[in-house]
């Protein structure tokens, strides 16, 4: 009976670790959209979230259910959110901080699988809104 017993969690053990493993040979890129171009520090943008996959005829990809959103300025990161992704497809906000000084920022989006990618250039989808 206790070898059954070990079988089976050894087995469970093996299939989600398994689960876990990410195909490196499919590509994403995660596009974004804003409700608007400017923004007062202290309000929420909201923000659209769209993941292709190049390679695939429907276009959206449903590899990735994470896009993480980060908001940079000239001198670094300033904010960072998750938007959970349906079919390649989010919606979410992020609250600027209400300190946040007047100029232009950049949200710059990407999911786990395309985050250690060689040569990807994450301004080529960033999105620019000005505080």
């Amino acid at each position: 009976m206790k070898k059954t017993v070990t079988a089976i969690l050894c087995l469970f053990c093996a299939v989600v670790l398994s689960a876990q493993t990410r195909d490196f040979s499919r590509v994403e890129r995660v596009y974004l959209t804003t409700d608007r171009d400017y923004y007062i520090a202290g309000e929420p943008v909201w923000i659209s979230a769209f993941n292709f996959d190049p390679d695939a005829a429907a276009g959206l990809s449903d590899l990735s259910c994470i896009a993480y959103v980060e908001l940079h300025s000239a001198s670094g990161q300033m904010n960072t959110t998750k938007i959970a992704l349906e079919g390649g497809r989010g919606c979410g906000r992020m609250m600027l901080p209400s300190n946040l000084p007047t100029g232009n920022y950049t949200l710059i989006a990407y999911t786990a699988q395309n985050v250690n990618e060689k040569g990807y250039d994450y301004g080529m989808n960033a999105r620019t809104i000005s505080v």
